[in-house]
């Protein structure tokens, strides 16, 4: 006789594959959404700033059980949002050194592609 176990674990598989391969072809999407954006260059201020941190414990000498101790490893994203002159907001995420230059409420030329940040002049 079958184990209710035996139903739920392959279902589960199944939707983790899924959602995998979700993220995947949305990130190809917007990927390719941005290629075929034209490049818009428009006058901007810089209306806000904000980082996004994510910590995790990676095991040492690729050993999983963590007898070898943990290294953290932190990833930082950082976000700069512009409000463009007809008043619409737009978020983009910028490397650190971009969020490091940028100074809330200068003004200048925003350029990018689609959800692309190009430049910021």
């Amino acid at each position: 006789m079958y184990d209710i176990m035996d139903l739920i674990v392959p279902i589960l598989i199944i939707v983790a594959i899924a959602v995998i391969v979700l993220a995947f072809f949305k990130s190809m999407k917007e990927i390719n959404d941005n290629k075929k954006a034209p490049l818009l260059s428009v006058s901007a201020k810089v209306s806000g700033k904000r980082t996004d941190i994510i910590k995790r414990n990676q095991p040492n000498a690729g050993d999983l059980s963590g007898a070898h101790g943990y290294t953290v490893v932190m990833n930082t994203t950082y976000y700069v949002s512009f409000e463009i002159e007809d008043g619409e907001r737009k978020e983009f995420i910028v490397d650190h050194s971009i969020y490091n230059t940028l100074l809330e409420e200068t003004k200048g030329t925003l350029s990018f592609k689609g959800t692309k940040f190009i430049s910021f002049e």
